[in-house]
């Protein structure tokens, strides 16, 4: 059985791929994959147990999966791209709703632009978007 952080990534991979349909969305990818923001990439994160409950043993859980762009520096507007893009994200984001009754709350972050030492070249431009995930789980595992 998948624990129910797998079970939300998976609704949150589906989401995206229907409603970005110019983008094809990838799970885990490499950062080559990505360049020319013709893909993004889901990046599953991390999770934390936020609290327990004893009585009916259910747990609250965050998680903070991250939203990968990244775009070549061949047009002198790659900046107005890379924010059309996260202004884009965050609306798609917000009209994702409860995924279907598998999360309590869904929330971007702030965007964090990438600088190009973390690239490793200064022809390209990236940003990524942590979303905040509240959950509850019957599982000790999330």
């Amino acid at each position: 059985m998948t624990t129910k952080r797998e079970q939300i990534l998976a609704a949150l991979f589906d989401y995206l791929t229907s409603a970005m349909p110019m983008a094809k969305v990838l799970r885990n990818p490499a950062l080559s994959d990505l360049i020319d923001g013709k893909a993004m990439g889901l990046l599953d994160g991390g999770i934390e147990l936020v609290e327990e409950f004893i009585n009916g043993s259910i747990y609250e859980w965050t998680m903070i999966p991250t939203i990968s762009i990244v775009f070549e520096k061949v047009e002198d507007d790659v900046d107005g791209k890379v924010d059309a893009q996260i202004d884009l994200l965050d609306i798609v984001i917000a009209a994702a709703g409860d995924l279907n009754g598998l999360v309590t709350r869904i929330e971007v972050r702030a965007a964090e632009l990438a600088v190009q030492e973390i690239w490793g070249s200064a022809d390209i431009k990236g940003a990524s978007l942590p979303i905040e995930i509240d959950y509850w789980s019957d599982r000790p595992v999330g």
